[in-house]
């Protein structure tokens, strides 16, 4: 087996190449966690505008809601209005058309009444006719029978 003997040069150069490879490892370190840190940054920026995306769309959304409940209500309201409303004038409906029956049933019987006197008169004019046919008979009867 042979041994290597390290001299001090050579010892020398090898540990300036091991600080050499350590300090592009050191480099590369900070580079990395540069890098973790800006990313890291950039991450809760984003995450702040997110947040803050939520919070406004959140504020919008409630406002909104707020929004949409008042109008129902004022939906809701104004039906209220327009069935009291309509109930109003649906009562106001009946109670013509109440008032128009009595008044059609009082003139209907009216007419009843009208067209038994007229019946009677009718009868009365066919007796009397019927009385004045029998009285120009007698009197044509008796005129021919006098003689003359």
């Amino acid at each position: 087996m042979q041994t290597v003997a390290f001299t001090d040069e050579r010892l020398e150069e090898r540990f300036a190449r091991f600080d050499e490879r350590f300090d592009r490892i050191d480099k590369r370190i900070v580079d990395v966690d540069r890098r973790v840190a800006e990313a890291a940054k950039a991450t809760d920026q984003r995450l702040k505008e997110v947040d803050r995306r939520i919070t406004v769309t959140a504020e919008e959304t409630d406002r909104r809601m707020k929004e949409v409940d008042r109008r129902l209500k004022e939906v809701d309201r104004r039906i209220d209005e327009t069935a009291e409303e309509t109930d109003r004038r649906l009562k106001e409906v009946d109670r013509r058309i109440t008032v128009t029956a009595e008044e059609t049933h009082r003139r209907l019987s009216g007419v009843e009444e009208l067209r038994g006197d007229m019946r009677s008169l009718q009868t009365t004019f066919q007796r009397g006719n019927s009385a004045l046919v029998v009285a120009v008979f007698g009197v044509l009867l008796a005129t021919i029978l006098k003689g003359g």
